[in-house]
């Protein structure tokens, strides 16, 4: 929906994640545990892993491969 003005001028496809209100009684102190910023990192990572397993596609001679670790 956008165009949203922090991604204006990428080069590239671009996304935008907003995951918690720091400013959030309760989002702001999960947000202080490195258990909650873990959990976020992770979903944001499955994500776009997800994502470009999904729609990758590469020319067979190109000798590169999309791996999932």
């Amino acid at each position: 929906q956008g165009p949203f003005y922090d991604l204006i001028g990428a080069a590239m496809p671009s996304i935008l994640v907003e995951t918690s209100f720091i400013t959030h009684e309760k989002e702001g102190a999960m947000l202080a545990t490195s258990e909650y910023r873990e959990y976020i990192a992770r979903g944001i990572f499955e994500g776009i892993r997800d994502y470009i397993m999904k729609t990758a596609t590469l020319k067979e001679d190109s000798g590169r491969k999309v791996v999932a670790r």
